[in-house]
């Protein structure tokens, strides 16, 4: 391969690149700052406890396509923000972090104890954590 097709190639390959990452940038939801992607912040460990994390689920429930009662999430919610988590659980990823809430089950009965939040947060984590994010 001579230094010209070298050369060639790689201009191809950088004007590739340029122009798949306009693209995706073009379709991203950051483009032009109407992005609604940091109330998806709340699902970062330290936010969980945050005053703005109850707003940020609700904004999140409310982009997802899942029929949701907004105030029992919020009730659980502001009950899951006085839990203890784990010794060293937000040293992990998001997913592993959220099971051990998503594990917690009622005194009677033996259901989930956070339902509505268990539900928004696996939907959410799968679009944060999907392919091509």
């Amino acid at each position: 391969m001579s230094d010209l097709d070298r050369l060639t190639f790689r201009k191809d390959v950088r004007d590739h690149l340029l122009a798949a990452a306009h693209h995706l940038i073009e379709k991203s939801a950051l483009k032009g700052g109407h992005s609604n992607a940091r109330y998806y912040r709340c699902l970062q460990p330290q936010e969980r406890v945050s005053a703005r994390s109850c707003k940020d689920i609700v904004a999140v429930a409310k982009e997802l396509s899942v029929d949701v009662d907004l105030t029992k999430l919020v009730d659980e919610w502001k009950i899951l923000q006085l839990e203890k988590e784990e010794p060293e659980s937000t040293d992990r990823s998001n997913d592993v972090y959220w099971k051990q809430f998503f594990d917690m089950k009622r005194l009677i009965r033996n259901e989930p104890k956070y339902p509505n939040v268990t539900t928004r947060v696996k939907c959410s984590l799968c679009l944060v954590h999907g392919p091509g994010v």
